[in-house]
């Protein structure tokens, strides 16, 4: 069975700012969390130091060492979030830098028919990766956050 996809949320957006307000749109949404996320988030940016006073307690109980190993792989997932998170920031920051150079070349070479092909190559592109930052940025974060753990579980073996 494969994975269900979705439609695209670019379908019937005609102009760059439309395409651009829906990517900011779902960022705004991303970034407006409860308090409870809120706080994971800022969390994962102290994770060494939390690594480092669990491996300081003690094994007195029985699955101890288990325990503490399902936390350290749950903060390995948050701090790997958070690095995806990051990137896909990253990246929505230089799309609307790259239409506008794009833009200008194509205007300022506008004989050039293998500069024109180029660049609607790179706007479809363009859109693509808007296409896939508004997937991830509408996904529940659990889904992303439990095929990490997975990835994270596999890896340890």
């Amino acid at each position: 069975m494969s994975p269900k996809k979705t439609p695209s949320q670019l379908v019937g957006k005609t102009t760059s700012e439309e395409v651009l307000n829906l990517v900011k749109e779902a960022l705004e949404a991303y970034q407006n969390v409860t308090p409870i996320r809120d706080n994971l988030r800022k969390f994962t940016t102290n994770i060494g130091a939390f690594d480092s006073w669990l491996a300081m307690l003690p094994e007195a109980f029985p699955y101890a060492s288990t325990v503490y190993g399902g936390i350290k792989i749950l903060l390995k997932a948050a701090t790997k979030m958070g690095e995806v998170r990051e990137k896909v920031f990253e990246v929505v920051g230089l799309i609307p830098a790259m239409v506008a150079k794009t833009y200008k070349y194509t205007e300022l070479y506008a004989s050039s028919s293998q500069l024109q092909i180029q660049s609607e190559e790179l706007y479809g592109e363009i859109l693509g990766v808007c296409d896939h930052v508004l997937d991830w940025l509408n996904k529940p974060p659990a889904s992303g956050f439990t095929h990490i753990c997975i990835i994270i579980i596999r890896n340890s073996n």
